[in-house]
């Protein structure tokens, strides 16, 4: 039996689908034709994310457990009868002085930011060794890349995922499974920014959508044209 048309469309895991960048990223490829697997933070989140992506196969996924992240998202690989890439949106923010910032907070950005991560991709991983070819992608921020003041703890764990990232795409380069980042440099246009930075030209936010676009872009590079790392810059 030849498979169906479904079946031939490229499919991926969203992890983080019902943030406020996931709407846009499930989008952006369910427009281009991607089948979705959507990795839902509760329950609440799984109906919201079953009303708003209803050709979608979403389940609900503890990615700070290790073995609940293996389960859940296996179970979504399957749902999908295979899968083409992972795209690793979770994260986490806080704003303290890197002297006055406690344990807690600290522990928070590193579950959120690179446990959920590592999780993830060890979930995942298996299946795209399996099929030779796949991808991950995962998003920075600036400060990961730089340090930011005022947010320590957000700048470690962005900057721990950062590291491990890149030690990841270093040992599966000859293994033909691709990883990249995508760093946005600045705040995104969200309704959540726009109340708590009511001073600020709304103007002057990245756009959630053209991120999204860049992911899409970078999912479709090929082995023979990967990108690595790209930076996503608010208007001047």
């Amino acid at each position: 039996m030849e498979p169906s048309a479904a079946q031939n469309r490229r499919a991926v895991l969203v992890t983080g689908a019902g943030g406020a960048l996931g709407g846009h990223v499930c989008e952006a490829f369910a427009h281009a034709g991607w089948r979705l697997g959507l990795a839902a933070y509760d329950e609440r989140e799984h109906a919201e994310l079953t009303r708003t992506h209803p050709e979608a196969v979403v389940r609900t996924v503890a990615l700070h457990e290790a073995e609940a992240a293996r389960s859940g998202l296996t179970g979504l690989v399957d749902d999908l009868g295979g899968v083409d890439g992972l795209i690793h949106l979770v994260g986490g923010f806080a704003m303290s002085p890197a002297t006055e910032s406690d344990g807690d907070e600290l522990e928070r950005m590193l579950t959120l930011n690179l446990r959920t991560a590592v999780h993830a991709v060890r979930a995942v991983l298996p299946h795209l060794l399996a099929r030779g070819d796949g991808f991950v992608i995962g998003i920075g921020a600036a400060p990961g890349l730089e340090g930011g003041p005022g947010m320590a703890s957000y700048a470690a764990g962005k900057g721990a995922l950062i590291a491990w990232l890149r030690s990841l795409r270093r040992e599966l380069a000859p293994r033909s499974v691709r990883v990249s980042i995508v760093h946005p440099l600045g705040a995104f246009d969200t309704p959540q920014n726009r109340r708590s930075m009511p001073d600020t030209d709304p103007r002057t936010f990245i756009d959630p959508a053209e991120i999204a676009a860049t992911i899409l872009h970078v999912a479709d590079r090929g082995a023979r044209g990967a990108l690595d790392e790209l930076r996503v810059l608010p208007p001047a």
